[in-house]
């Protein structure tokens, strides 16, 4: 369990409900955009899901009641589905963190960030959010478990805005590595509130 910290964050204690990030790097079916639809579709449970370019084809964020939910989530509608995932739940986030979130914009950068061994990562959090005081479109931060540490979502209305955005993350100190996807929401992303 990640400690309790003073400050405007949500920490101390795995969310409720619990909040899962999805990477999907495969599905099991000859038409996986069609997949993905009928997935969102056909679980509530399912809150975002947006296709990428990077390491993962496809993100989703999913929202159960319990981790038990969660468990079955993952053992039986996914996998039993042709999902072929790796997951991360939401230890703390920044307030009014929504991730994804299109927001009215049109692109989308996804950041998986290691911190520094040894490195707090909710203090590795709050400097990025910082940085991205008065950035004009979405963003949302949340340190994460999983093989990484925090997952940074960035809103633009150019993809040119996304390569700034992508520097002024990696000029934090504490990262030791980022990877990064991106997309254009348009058509491809399927939300639900």
């Amino acid at each position: 369990m990640v400690p309790a910290r003073e400050g405007g964050t949500e920490m101390g204690k795995l969310q409720k409900p619990v909040t899962a990030y999805v990477f999907i790097e495969h599905l099991d079916t000859p038409d996986p955009k069609q997949r993905l639809r009928d997935f969102f579709y056909n679980n509530p449970s399912v809150k975002f899901v947006g296709r990428f370019v990077g390491s993962f084809f496809a993100f989703a964020r999913v929202e159960t009641k319990t981790f038990r939910e969660l468990l079955d989530l993952i053992a039986v509608d996914f996998w039993q589905s042709g999902v072929r995932c790796t997951w991360s739940t939401v230890v703390g986030k920044s307030p009014n963190a929504q991730m994804p979130k299109k927001s009215g914009t049109t692109y989308c950068a996804l950041l998986r960030i290691t911190a520094v061994s040894g490195a707090d990562p909710f203090a590795v959090m709050e400097r990025i959010v910082t940085r991205f005081k008065g950035w004009p479109d979405h963003f949302g931060i949340a340190v994460v478990t999983g093989e990484y540490d925090i997952l940074v979502t960035v809103g633009a209305k150019r993809p040119d805005d996304l390569l700034t955005a992508v520097k002024r993350v990696r000029k934090v100190k504490g990262i030791a590595a980022t990877e990064t996807a991106f997309s254009d929401l348009t058509e491809n992303e399927l939300t639900r509130t």
